[in-house]
């Protein structure tokens, strides 16, 4: 007789084989649906920050007074 497997890796093995015996969604088909969703919620916020001077205020104010993006862009011109 065959040595007994240790409980963990019975059940690991039972994992493995459940994985690709059962009916698993197609991956291919997710991603492609979840780079859709990413798509749709990028255009989105992207309409609603052009069609807002308040969201475009914010963003403005985020890159220049909490990233250092005016010095960062100041010193690059300068150095040039």
């Amino acid at each position: 007789m065959g040595k007994r497997l240790p409980p963990f890796s019975r059940a690991y093995e039972g994992r493995i084989r459940s994985r690709t015996e059962s009916s698993v969604p197609d991956l291919g088909t997710e991603l492609t649906e979840d780079i859709m969703n990413a798509l749709d919620a990028h255009n989105e916020m992207s309409t609603r920050a052009l069609n807002s001077e308040k969201i475009r205020q914010g963003l403005k104010d985020i890159l220049l007074n909490h990233t250092n993006l005016y010095e960062k862009l100041r010193k690059r011109s300068t150095s040039a």
